[in-house]
């Protein structure tokens, strides 16, 4: 059994931008996947992690976030078929 990632970037600001999109993957079920985004983005920026337009909860899903600032990276624990989707990297920032 395969399961299916993609992963797309979104932003909400021009002053965002993206350097380095994430790429789709295809993982094993009980595999971990790993997506990163580099980013070049004012210091008060809020990235987000969204699956098939739904805010990604590491407490539900088993996931780990990370931001230094510059990459945006978002680890999956050994996915399960339901874990199939689209995955978005949101950027936004205060108005």
């Amino acid at each position: 059994m395969h399961v299916v990632v993609y992963v797309a970037a979104r932003r909400e600001d021009q002053a965002l931008t993206i350097l380095a999109p994430s790429r789709d993957i295809t993982v094993n079920a009980g595999e971990s996947a790993c997506f990163e985004c580099e980013i070049q983005a004012p210091p008060d920026v809020d990235v987000d992690w969204l699956t098939n337009e739904k805010l990604v909860q590491p407490a539900l899903l088993n996931c780990k976030m990370h931001f230094d600032g510059k990459r945006c990276k978002l680890l999956l624990n050994s996915v399960h078929e339901d874990d199939t989707g689209v995955y978005t990297c949101k950027l936004s920032t205060a108005k």
